[in-house]
């Protein structure tokens, strides 16, 4: 069944690739992907190889339409990109302008973009508020996930035949590392893995795509939030939580149960130096002896859908419950990952979102 169109048109300012990386961003297929499963018209802003906008004469047309929706990228590395000229053509259009930082930190308060856009999506709540509080600009919203196309059956048949047990596939931040380090050390003859890091030379997920065909051929993907223990130059705003975990919203889009873990945020001088000495110093002990079971992926989190995940603590707390679980219990998952994919994460509700906050207007 074909989607009816919306009557929205939507001119998008995405980067394809991260700064001077060859790796393609989650969200630009994230988001093209979303627009073509939900068969909205859209435009992107294309670069010449001198980083000059190339279809410029076609942006103009476009903009000349009705109903049209700027969706902006408003990180701030990449703002040299848009030359004044293009920003005052953006401006002028008098069209819609949404924009969303893909992460928080001090360096997003600065965005061009934060002047003249509309709404600014985030997925930190607390950042959200503090942002609204601090910078006393009433733009800021909240939402749990960018929209994700899930084109994958999440069936208890569909688990069972999947390839791979556990995987992960991202950076190699030492926390993460550890754990998944001393996971595969204790368990490599009982379960079958699929890790990859970034700094790996032999990473060969560099296009979205091929990073989903592992997560669709996974049981179990591990995930953890970003932000807590990564250098912070934000010294106005503290990650209490640190960053949404990104990767969760993925694994439910593709019926991969998600392995939550996360170490515990030190609150006192000894917590805090036995961290620092043991993640960053280190490197090969275990660094999961703190684990933070009431953490949780998301800012805004209904306790109804904690039994989607497995909440765990250490790799043998990760082995015991895999092992232990039936297959009532995985179909039980699957279900509670299927309501949450819809409440929460599907192009449905994203733009929906989007489409009620401009009508409020």
């Amino acid at each position: 069944m074909v989607k009816k169109k919306s009557k929205f048109k939507f001119l998008l300012l995405i980067s394809k690739y991260k700064f001077k990386s060859k790796i393609e961003l989650d969200y630009y297929y994230h988001f093209t992907n979303s627009l073509k499963y939900m068969n909205y018209s859209y435009l992107l802003v294309q670069f010449n190889k001198k980083n000059k906008i190339d279809n410029i004469k076609e942006i103009k047309s476009f903009l000349k339409n009705r109903n049209v929706i700027i969706f902006a990228e408003a990180n701030i590395e990449y703002n040299y990109l848009y030359p004044s000229t293009f920003l005052d053509l953006i401006k002028k259009s008098k069209h819609k302008i949404i924009s969303f930082f893909a992460d928080a930190d001090k360096n997003q308060i600065k965005s061009k973009f934060l002047e003249f856009s509309d709404f600014i999506l985030m997925f930190d709540k607390t950042y959200t508020d503090w942002c609204n509080k601090n910078l006393k600009i009433n733009k800021f919203y909240y939402i749990h996930s960018f929209p994700i196309v899930k084109n994958v059956k999440c069936s208890l048949s569909n688990f069972k035949s999947r390839y791979y047990d556990i995987s992960y596939s991202g950076n190699k931040k030492s926390f993460r590392y550890n754990f998944i380090n001393c996971l595969f050390k204790l368990y490599e003859k009982e379960y079958s893995f699929f890790f990859r890091f970034n700094d790996d030379k032999n990473f060969i997920l560099n296009t979205y795509s091929s990073y989903f065909d592992i997560l669709i051929k996974s049981k179990f993907y591990f995930c953890t939030r970003a932000g807590m223990y990564e250098n912070n130059p934000f010294s106005k705003f503290s990650y209490i939580k640190g960053r949404y975990a990104g990767r969760i919203s993925e694994a439910i889009a593709a019926g991969c149960i998600p392995i939550y873990w996360q170490p515990k945020k030190p609150n006192n001088f000894i917590d805090k130096f036995i961290i620092k000495n043991r993640f960053y110093r280190l490197r090969n002990l275990n660094s999961f002896f703190m684990s933070d079971k009431n953490s949780r992926p998301y800012d805004v989190f209904d306790e109804n859908f904690k039994d989607m995940m497995l909440i765990v603590d250490s790799p043998q707390d990760l082995n015991h419950q895999i092992s232990s679980l039936t297959e009532n219990q995985i179909s039980k998952k699957l279900k509670l990952l299927n309501i949450f994919y819809r409440r929460f994460i599907s192009p449905s509700f994203f733009f929906k979102k989007i489409f009620n906050l401009i009508s409020a207007r």
